[in-house]
């Protein structure tokens, strides 16, 4: 994957030990917060992985909620002591120095995100209906590296995809749907 653009140079998921005393810009989305007054502890994700974050300026983090866009520049380190077997990135962390919020969570979600699984059907239909968002993180990462895979395609490769391939994929198009949407993303790279 290509990571070098102006949120961030590393993914999360693949900053190792070799990357130590190396100062990486990460972006994703503010997983979790823990604040224990002088330490505040962040996970920051993406769609490669989770990586934690440490700061000693708390005044910093004071307005930053759950969920929220984040830019994070700060120096790999090796943990001190308390390895995580059960993370990628377990064995390091980023010291922070700088932080950007890109668009701020405002905390009125109805659940929680990551925990999509135990929400009502009531709100998982509505998602399903208006995302097309099923709660599995596993399909949630695959609609979000076709998204991106999309956004990102060879104009030439679009003309060679077949409506039975789209539809193996689980997209459900009728044929006159596949020629429309293949004519508006032909029509619109020629702009």
């Amino acid at each position: 994957m290509n990571s070098n653009n102006k949120y961030r140079n590393k993914y999360c998921g693949e900053i190792t030990i070799e990357d130590a005393g190396k100062t990486v810009r990460i972006g994703g989305w503010i997983n979790s917060i823990r604040n224990l007054g002088s330490l505040v502890f962040l996970t920051v994700r993406d769609e490669s992985g989770i990586v934690q974050v440490i700061s000693e300026e708390s005044e910093k983090l004071s307005d930053l909620t759950r969920e929220s866009t984040v830019t994070i520049t700060g120096t790999v380190q090796k943990r001190s002591g308390n390895v995580n077997p059960n993370m990628k990135t377990g064995e390091i962390e980023i010291i922070l120095d700088t932080i950007e919020v890109l668009g701020k969570c405002e905390n009125v979600l109805p659940f929680e995100i990551n925990r999509s699984k135990e929400a009502n059907e009531q709100v998982y239909q509505l998602l399903q209906a208006y995302r097309r968002v099923n709660g599995a993180d596993e399909m949630q990462k695959e609609d979000q590296k076709l998204l991106s895979d999309v956004l990102t395609f060879d104009l030439d490769g679009i003309q060679n995809v077949t409506l039975q391939q789209v539809n193996n994929d689980g997209m459900d198009l009728s044929k006159d749907e596949f020629v429309s949407i293949k004519d508006e993303i032909a029509n619109s790279a020629l702009i």
